[in-house]
């Protein structure tokens, strides 16, 4: 590790000290809910080519609720709360998520666990990420987001690939990179694309690959290298939970993938 999660950390340092302003200024000044603009941090990182790849950089891979969102700014050096020795423009808005951990595939963790993501996110308690801006007594011209990051949706359950990203002693995990780190388990055989390509419902078993020539990774793909007896498991419960799955999956093309695999 982790190289893909320290190019990541880097890159976002250096983009996001680009959206601040230098020097404090009065809070009238600052901006507000009504006026917010939104600055897009760009990611330089590449995608995995297989599941093997994703699990063998992730220090854990979990699946887990998300119950709530909270917002940091944090020092872009150190990736900690500012100090009196941090620079105006070395602020940066962090997002940070709290998990609830259902099941462990890989790793040792406790039972709730905080997931970090640079910058903001978009349209969403916006009153909550300007009081932590302002708080800080810096001027933010912005606030910086990334849409490559996919959506992550409060109250949801998905599985995690996280890089252990903790400092001092903050117990922090990051994404290997922003989109091959989640997935949803609405469909657990149907593969997803990094470039956010629509599929019909055929290619979402089939395809191989996206446009951009990156791989379509599932969450069956994931937990099957984990075992037979893993995925076995996963599965039984998750038809258990959704007794109504085949009126939104493609039940023949399912059983198609299970026993070609």
């Amino acid at each position: 590790m982790k190289k893909q999660l320290l190019t990541v950390v880097v890159c976002m340092v250096f983009t996001l000290s680009a959206c601040l302003g230098n020097g404090n200024t009065n809070l009238e000044d600052f901006i507000d809910i009504e006026s917010v603009e939104y600055n897009t941090i760009e990611f330089d990182w590449t995608p995995y080519q297989n599941a093997e790849e994703i699990i063998e950089d992730a220090d854990l891979v979990v699946i887990g609720k998300v119950l709530e969102a909270s917002f940091h700014v944090v020092d872009a050096n150190t990736g900690l709360t500012p100090t009196q020795e941090t620079e105006d423009y070395d602020y940066f808005l962090t997002t940070r998520f709290d998990i609830d951990v259902i099941t462990v595939y890989k790793g040792e963790t406790e039972k709730s666990i905080q997931v970090g993501k640079p910058g903001g996110i978009r349209d969403y308690h916006v009153e909550k990420q300007l009081g932590v801006i302002k708080e800080t007594g810096v001027r933010f011209d912005s606030i910086p987001i990334s849409e490559e990051f996919i959506e992550i949706e409060i109250e949801e359950t998905y599985l995690f690939a996280l890089g252990d990203a903790s400092r001092g002693d903050l117990q922090l995990y990051g994404f290997l990179n922003p989109v091959q780190f989640l997935y949803k388990l609405d469909n657990p055989l149907g593969k997803k694309t990094v470039g956010n390509e629509l599929l019909t419902s055929a290619e979402v078993y089939t395809r191989s690959a996206d446009s951009t020539g990156a791989p379509l990774i599932s969450v069956y793909d994931i937990i099957s290298v984990f075992g037979e007896d893993k995925w076995d498991e996963f599965w039984t419960d998750w038809q258990r939970d959704n007794p109504d799955w085949d009126t939104w999956m493609d039940k023949a093309a399912v059983e198609k993938v299970l026993a070609e695999s």
